[in-house]
């Protein structure tokens, strides 16, 4: 190898006096590219996670002196470090360039000065790299491989800088997963009276003791990769279980519960499941919703109002094999279908003043009632998102009263202002309500009137009602 020590004058000229010229890293010449390791790789790995990673150093004013020495210093982020010691052939492969190592470059450091010798024949306006690169934690977002190039008295190539963020991505999660509530889709309902059977109620109708209460969705993410060498996706072999449980307030009626056709054990309120067959766990791995279902209900126990959800799952990963991967993750959690009585619903009424509310308080006047009547109401858009169930007594004409402040006392404190439904668990068709406006003592009406949100997508609106049937509160 021929190393010189002077620059020709041409080329200093051209490349470094005076001009605001960069060095660039094309995103195209890195290879491999689009390497996101997934935050479920053990870092650092037994085995460690290596890989082998090229690409150019290019000039924007013309092309690199030839017949001339270059120094390029190659820093690398933090959590990436060179695989193994560094050697001039492996850091600059090209034809008619050679390097040696003028300092660092040894195993699991993190920066190297390569001085580079160009031939006489040397014509181009790229300097092609190559590194063993291992990867001992995630990047950080905006971390970059950073090269500099200048001569051997220090001056600078252009404006002595290249950065490239495109070698190796921050860290994303290779599975992921979602649980989602079918409310809209299709309402599970406890049946009317005695309220010991589940259903469907839209569309085709009660469904023989059966009821969707949502899905919960695992997916692999295809483009965040276990290998440093190509985009190589998890798949469900990597996964030894996924748990979680579907969380009832009261599950004593409830008998049977599905995820995806599987079925999960009853503990208490709960019902458990700890997917371990790899046939299931690929199931929920698949990309598609696995719908959560009641199956079976006792048929003679009642089943209250209350709210389901999906808490305390994850994701086991395999302890053998190649790459390393953690031990566990957290999985999807989220709240289900709610399961509410059939019957009656008015609403959503909207702007009500709670107990820490100010201003105009709604009163809502029920009328029709045939004696004490369960109710449930549903908060939105408030700081007690919810549903909530109480009992309305009535007089002796069938009428009771709800105050926005406290709902029966069924709202919780220190609600400020909050849009609500309320659903009566009777199957009267004479049941009504009015909602007035009360400040300062004087009762008036709200308006329109209306107490059927008509763009709702719940079906079991009453089909009898004294008043606008297409308004909104």
């Amino acid at each position: 190898m021929k190393i010189k020590s002077l620059l020709a004058a041409v080329s200093m000229v051209a490349l470094s006096a005076g001009t605001a010229a960069a060095l660039t890293i094309p995103a195209t010449s890195v290879v491999p590219n689009g390497i996101i390791p997934a935050f479920e790789l053990q870092l650092p790995g037994t085995p460690a996670l290596t890989g082998n990673f090229a690409f150019d150093v290019m000039t924007e004013t013309g092309n690199y002196p030839n017949g001339n020495n270059l120094l390029v210093t190659i820093n690398l982020p933090t959590g990436l470090v060179f695989a193994s010691n560094l050697s001039g052939s492996a850091v600059v492969p090209a034809a008619n360039a050679q390097g040696v190592v003028n300092g660092g470059g040894t195993t699991g450091s993190n920066t190297v000065t390569l001085l580079v010798s160009l031939d006489d024949v040397y014509n181009s306006n790229v300097l092609s790299l190559a590194l063993p690169l291992r990867l001992d934690a995630c990047p950080a977002a905006g971390d970059f491989v950073e090269v500099l190039v200048r001569t051997e008295s220090g001056t600078n190539i252009e404006e002595g800088r290249a950065i490239t963020a495109n070698i190796i991505a921050p860290c994303a999660s290779a599975i992921n997963g979602v649980v989602t509530s079918d409310a809209v889709v299709s309402d599970t309902q406890i049946l009317l009276a005695p309220y010991t059977a589940i259903g469907e109620v839209l569309g085709t109708g009660p469904l023989n003791a059966t009821g969707t209460l949502g899905a919960i969705n695992y997916t692999i993410a295809p483009t965040v990769s276990k290998s440093l060498a190509a985009v190589t996706p998890l798949v469900s072999t990597d996964v030894d279980a996924i748990t979680f449980d579907v969380a009832f307030e009261n599950a004593a009626a409830i008998t049977s519960v599905t995820a995806g056709g599987i079925a999960g054990t009853k503990i208490g309120n709960v019902f458990r499941f700890n997917v371990t067959a790899p046939a299931d766990i690929a199931t929920l791995l698949d990309g598609t919703a696995d719908d959560i279902v009641i199956t079976a209900v006792s048929g003679t126990t009642v089943i209250p109002t209350q709210t389901v959800n999906v808490v305390n799952s994850g994701v086991s990963f395999r302890d053998t094999g190649s790459p390393d991967l953690i031990l566990s993750e957290a999985g999807a959690t989220g709240a289900l279908d709610t399961l509410q009585r059939q019957g009656r619903e008015f609403g959503f009424f909207d702007w009500n003043s709670g107990g820490d509310g100010s201003g105009t308080v709604s009163v809502y006047r029920i009328t029709g009632l045939t004696g004490a009547t369960d109710y449930s109401v549903q908060l939105e858009n408030s700081n007690a998102n919810g549903t909530y169930s109480g009992t309305l007594t009535p007089d002796a004409t069938g009428e009771a009263i709800l105050f926005s402040t406290d709902l029966g006392g069924t709202l919780p404190a220190d609600v400020v202002r909050y849009d609500f439904l309320l659903n009566l668990e009777t199957s009267s068709t004479t049941v009504d309500v009015d909602r007035l406006l009360s400040k300062g003592g004087i009762v008036t009406s709200y308006g329109d009137g209306a107490n059927n949100s008509y763009n709702n997508p719940r079906p079991n609106q009453p089909s009898v009602d004294s008043d606008n049937t297409l308004g909104s509160e």
